[in-house]
């Protein structure tokens, strides 16, 4: 076997061990840039979930404070409390609400702004 090795010339031996030096270093160096960009891109990731998110809780609390003024505000209206007082006498000085064609998007919008069946 001795013989076999002897036989290979060393510009052949030296060849394929700079081959395999190559080989070793490519890999290292894929194994790093691949760690990089995928960290990268899970950090870029997190970072656009994190601000939609913050985004749209911010949209759901502007929504939510909205609507408590509003029901506040009904709850401090005095036609509320002469309604309560008499439910099935409401007071005919109530204005009827119009429907502006351009905020009427969906029939459920259309019904809470229609009376309720034994109203004006």
């Amino acid at each position: 076997m001795e013989k076999g090795i002897k036989r290979v010339p060393l510009w052949f031996r030296v060849t394929v061990a700079l081959f395999v030096v190559q080989l070793v270093v490519f890999g290292v160096l894929f194994a790093m840039m691949n760690h990089s960009v995928s960290s990268s891109s899970l950090e870029s990731a997190v970072n656009t979930l994190q601000t939609a998110a913050k985004d749209r809780a911010e949209i759901i609390e502007n929504y939510i404070s909205s609507t408590e003024d509003t029901l506040t505000a009904y709850l401090k209206a005095r036609e509320i409390y002469d309604l309560l007082g008499d439910p099935d006498n409401p007071p005919q000085s109530l204005p009827r609400r119009t429907i502006p064609s351009a905020s009427v998007r969906t029939s459920e919008t259309l019904r809470a702004f229609t009376p309720a069946p034994g109203t004006r």
